[in-house]
């Protein structure tokens, strides 16, 4: 009888599935026992041979399916690639699309990769192997946890290692092609929205009420601001309904204003003891018998103070200008022109740092003992601007461009010299010349016919409202009871402009301060000036159209992350191209015996049943035994194909298996079942050689 393995003499062994011990070999078997069989000879059933389309037509169905499902996926991302969500029925996505086409695509090439490692369980054993070896095949054919086993076995160096990689990496094919749809956010036109801006191309308000509302935007303007005029007004704002808009660049007639140093036309004069005469110059707070200065631009622009703070913005009149003598263009478009004359107290010698606390700033300022002198010459002129107007999530934001101050025909340009003065505490003026009804026009060079005008008379009457608040003095003195006095002008100058505690000794900061302050009395003119005109429907009003934008998703497709299932496929084609190549070589003669695998055996069950030999059967096991003992025995025997059954192979088989091949090229070819001549037998083995190659020389 045969030796029988029985439970007691072999433990379950879950180590690595290399043979282990020596091979059972149809020798080693006969010497066990006198009554053993003797060696079967291969069966000598007729070989049929089906047809190859009736035989993998399922398997050829499957990848036609697969790279339809494929080229699906890819049509319809393409026609949503940029473009907004599909409106589809049933709540329907394009995730859920590709989750179901990727699902359709990966099932259909996963079953003929599937049926290739069934197939090559039988042609893996054209030369002597483990039994197991079959067992792993199997198993790898059924999942990814079967397939990691095959690829620790032939690490990496058989063409089956395709088919077990595809196993195991086709579990991330739905989640990896999920990675290609994303939907990031943009903005799209909103029809049925508003976005509009009001525009002026001239201005033609009545006189009393351009007056008044020059004045109260030029007062406005002046009050103190939440910052401090560390940034400029902003300019008249759109309106965007839908907090998302876009303007093409546009065109508006206003007001600007243009600034410039004159400080080195000033002349100083200090006096020692001020008598009573000049304390008519200095107004009422001038106390005479005491030190003074005498500080101007000319015996017509200037004053005299006692205090070490002390300002004074008067006009120009009439065609008078310090810093514009040569800019005739702006001149022609001047509404108005004043000077500026301050003091800029130096830092005192000893340290002092400048504290938030009113206490600690008046303390300075008893300190002040050196101050300088600045002067500026502001001029309010006509002009037409150019606006860049954009909405985001609500925040407007607005850059001003080529503000353009030249009038058409500079030979018929008239400069205009309002001149004021003050009578029984009113102040009243009158042009020095009557412009009559002379219109200034500018063209801009692209905005041809468009023509933006104003009359002389219009803009002297924005002079006037101008005038109105900025002409004033002031001083700041310091009383022996620690109280502050300030003059007529506007508190602001001294406690946001010029003298607050930041800016005091910072001439810099100084004079961002002052230009943003002119600079929004100019903006807000204009602002009021854009309103007001489309509030009374006064002509010259225009409104301008932008677009409106809400934010849509839209789709956007990363095609890498669809590669991925594109190479899995071209993987499974190339892996049934390779496994059908072998299963053809298998099917001719191979010397002078030949083995017969049936192209249809795949996955059957039945033929795994009935393909091993008697002498496998009783070298295995004598009936159904543990796995464990079943697959530790399987380890044990050397099996090999021939004709069309399993059996034992000999030591020598055995033997030449390992060396006994003519060249390395026959080992390569052998070992990955393939034909030894033809396409495929030369690319596999020459890249396996190559490899090897590389390795000895490294």
């Amino acid at each position: 009888m045969p030796v029988r393995l029985t439970v007691q003499e072999l433990a379950i062994d879950d180590a690595s599935i290399f043979s282990q011990g020596q091979p059972i070999s149809t020798d080693k078997s006969r010497a066990r026992s006198e009554d053993s069989r003797s060696e079967s000879q291969p069966s000598t059933a007729p070989r049929v041979h089906a047809p190859f389309w009736q035989v993998w037509w399922k398997e050829m169905f499957c990848i036609i399916t697969s790279i339809a499902s494929l080229i699906a996926i890819v049509v319809v991302l393409a026609l949503f690639d940029n473009h907004s969500l599909p409106s589809w029925p049933h709540k329907i996505t394009l995730n859920t699309f590709l989750a179901l086409f990727t699902t359709l695509a990966k099932g259909s090439f996963m079953l003929p990769v599937s049926i290739a490692l069934s197939q090559s369980k039988f042609t893996w054993f054209l030369k002597p192997k483990p039994l197991n070896d079959f067992y792993v095949l199997d198993q790898a054919s059924r999942g990814w946890l079967g397939s990691m086993k095959l690829l620790f076995r032939v690490r990496f160096k058989h063409t089956v290692a395709i088919g077990a990689i595809l196993m195991v990496v086709s579990i991330l094919s739905s989640p990896v092609t999920q990675l290609a749809i994303s939907y990031p956010l943009r903005n799209d036109t909103a029809p049925r929205e508003e976005a509009t801006v009001l525009t002026i191309n001239e201005i033609n308000l009545e006189d009393f009420s351009l007056v008044n509302m020059v004045n109260m935007a030029t007062l406005m303007a002046s009050v103190t601001n939440t910052g401090n005029y560390e940034g400029r007004l902003p300019p008249q704002k759109a309106s965007c309904s839908t907090g998302n808009c876009n303007f093409n660049p546009y065109q508006s007639l206003g007001v600007c204003v243009e600034s410039v140093n004159i400080t080195s036309e000033l002349r100083i004069q200090a006096i020692s003891n001020l008598t009573s005469d000049l304390t008519e110059r200095g107004r009422k707070t001038l106390t005479p018998g005491q030190s003074a200065w005498d500080v101007g631009l000319s015996s017509k622009y200037g004053f005299i103070h006692q205090s070490e703070l002390a300002i004074v913005l008067g006009q120009l009149d009439g065609t008078d200008t310090f810093g514009f003598l040569n800019n005739t263009s702006l001149l022609n478009t001047k509404i108005a022109s004043f000077f500026l004359i301050y003091t800029t107290p130096l830092p005192p010698n000893e340290t002092h740092v400048v504290a938030d606390d009113s206490d600690d700033f008046q303390n300075m300022l008893y300190s002040i003992r050196d101050f300088d002198y600045e002067a500026r010459e502001i001029m309010f002129h006509l002009c037409v601007q150019t606006f860049e107007t954009k909405v985001r999530t609500a925040v407007e934001e607005t850059y001003i461009t080529d503000p353009l101050s030249r009038i058409d025909d500079p030979r018929k340009g008239f400069i205009l010299g309002p001149k004021c003065t003050m009578e029984q505490s009113l102040l009243l003026c009158k042009p020095e010349q009557d412009p009559g009804d002379l219109v200034a026009y500018i063209t801009p060079p692209n905005s041809r016919p468009t023509k933006f005008s104003a009359s002389y008379a219009t803009m002297f009457n924005i002079g006037v409202g101008i005038s109105y608040t900025l002409l004033s003095s002031a001083g700041l003195s310091i009383v022996p009871n620690g109280r502050l006095w300030v003059g007529e002008f506007v508190w602001t100058w001294f406690n946001d402009v010029l003298y607050t505690e930041q800016n005091i000794f910072n001439s810099t900061r100084r004079e961002t301060h002052l230009d943003n302050f002119f600079l929004g009395i100019a903006s807000s003119i204009t602002s009021d000036l854009r309103t007001t005109h489309h509030q009374f429907n006064r002509p010259g009003a225009v409104v301008i159209e932008g677009t409106p934008l809400k934010e849509i998703a839209y789709v956007h497709i990363s095609w890498g992350w669809i590669s991925f299932l594109a190479i899995e496929i071209v993987a499974a084609v190339l892996f049934l191209v390779i496994v059908i190549t072998a299963q053809g070589a298998v099917s001719r003669e191979r010397g002078p015996e030949s083995v017969y695998v049936p192209a249809d055996a795949k996955d059957s069950a039945l033929a795994t049943l009935v393909v091993l030999s008697n002498d496998c059967r009783e070298a295995l096991s004598d009936g159904l035994q543990p796995a464990g003992v079943l697959q530790k025995t399987s380890k044990m025997l050397q099996v090999t194909l021939r004709g069309n059954e399993f059996e034992l192979a000999s030591d020598t088989e055995v033997q030449s298996s390992q060396s006994g091949k003519d060249s390395l090229r026959e080992v390569l070819t052998e070992e990955n079942g393939l034909p030894q001549t033809g396409f495929l037998s030369r690319i596999f083995p020459s890249i396996r050689g190559w490899q090897g190659k590389h390795e000895v020389s490294r």
